[in-house]
């Protein structure tokens, strides 16, 4: 027999497909024994296996025909780690500015891609954003990152945006010299 099979790599928690491509020219493959690098193993022709971690993990098939000959295939998978989606926002008074502070990171480290969806619509692709509420409320802000190999996360939080105090007062009419008497409204 020939050994053959294709696989890609993937985040952690995805779900690896492995395609057999194995064959023989006489006679037929009989058995099947996969093993992927991290003490699991299969017999199936065409398994789907999921890491526990992240890593490099050299990937072996062993195909046996009915004659009893073997062929050995081996090839690498990348399973690569998650980000972690983090940030702080702080509440403001209607009008003022909300910083956002993107704390995401990657185990391994890595530049990681931002896009944030805010609940009044608003939308930014800056790490660090600085964004203006239009209406006093609270408001929800989601942040989604990428890492360079496209594996993401999220996370949402919830800002609040205060009213703004207005003061009202009455006054009453007076002469100079004379105490002017000030009514809170």
């Amino acid at each position: 027999p020939v050994a053959d099979f294709n696989t890609a790599d993937a985040c952690l928690g995805n779900s690896v497909s492995f395609q057999n491509n194995s064959g023989i020219s006489s006679g037929s493959i009989t058995s099947y024994q996969w093993t992927f690098g991290d003490q699991n193993s299969s017999a199936s022709n065409g398994p789907v296996h999921t890491y526990a971690t992240s890593g490099t993990y050299n990937v072996n098939l062993t195909a046996t025909s009915d004659f009893g000959c073997t062929a050995q295939a081996s090839h690498s998978v990348n399973i690569f780690p998650n980000p972690q989606a983090q940030f702080t926002g702080s509440n403001v008074c209607l009008g003022s500015i909300t910083q956002l502070v993107n704390q995401s990171s990657v185990p391994g480290g890595g530049q990681l891609s931002a896009d944030w969806n805010f609940s009044d619509g608003g939308t930014s692709s800056q790490m660090n954003p600085s964004y203006v509420f239009n209406n006093a409320g609270q408001f929800s802000a989601t942040l989604y990152i990428t890492s360079p190999q496209g594996c993401s996360d999220s996370i949402s939080g919830v800002l609040t945006v205060y009213r703004n105090p207005f003061a009202r007062f009455q006054d009453t009419d007076g002469c100079s010299g004379v105490m002017v008497q000030f009514t809170d409204m």
